[in-house]
């Protein structure tokens, strides 16, 4: 099984961050990346939060919490997340915008690097076919 270290992120919404704490949580260096800075501000905010209740309910020690948060990065640039092992799109749910984003991601990554989809009513196949990953795993739900 490959061990991701380096997770990208794409959407800082609330399925975007939820994914981002997760990942920094579990050990992860995170690059969130989102078009507009308030939007990646707001993430950042709702994660600390986040956490900071994970402290106060006794599910997570609050060294853990300060090294997750400082696993995490944000910006607007996409070739920030061009180092990752595993890049997560969790942007709107519109199939052209989120090809375009796999198209230039695909280009500007190391040929190991595994894309996922948090989609929920588009299908993978789709997305995949604009990439050139050879192996695609589609989850019915």
């Amino acid at each position: 099984m490959t061990e991701f270290t380096r997770v990208g992120v794409l959407g800082a919404g609330l399925m975007g961050s939820g994914i981002a704490q997760v990942a920094a949580v579990a050990g992860c260096s995170v690059m969130v990346r989102d078009l507009e800075q308030s939007v990646l501000d707001r993430a950042r905010k709702g994660i600390e939060g986040s956490t900071t209740k994970f402290v106060e309910k006794g599910k997570l020690a609050e060294a853990d919490r300060a090294a997750a948060l400082g696993r995490l990065s944000f910006g607007t640039e996409l070739e920030a997340l061009t180092g990752s092992d595993l890049i997560i799109e969790a942007v709107t749910e519109d199939l052209a915008v989120k090809n375009a984003l796999w198209k230039a991601l695909d280009a500007a990554c190391a040929e190991n690097v595994v894309f996922a989809s948090n989609t929920s009513s588009l299908p993978i196949a789709a997305m995949a076919a604009v990439t050139s990953p050879t192996i695609v795993a589609e989850k019915h739900s």
